[in-house]
């Protein structure tokens, strides 16, 4: 009896708050974002397109966004 009370305790609170959560989750995402972007640097590199605006002239969206941060 005591082990079941337990076990629905540990099921029914969270093993880590849910701010935390979404920080990670968060961090996860900026860190697969930060690879793309990576090879995508490494493309231009292999390529020798040396390019690092768009059409427009502008950064791209993820330059801005770094530059902002």
């Amino acid at each position: 009896m005591v082990f079941g009370i337990c076990r629905l305790i540990d099921i029914v609170v969270p093993d880590i708050p849910e701010s935390l959560d979404i920080k990670i989750k968060r961090e996860r995402f900026l860190a697969k974002e930060a690879l793309q972007e990576a090879e995508h640097v490494l493309q231009k590199v292999l390529t020798g397109d040396d390019s690092d605006v768009n059409a427009s002239g502008e950064d791209s969206p993820l330059v801005r966004r770094r530059k902002n941060v």
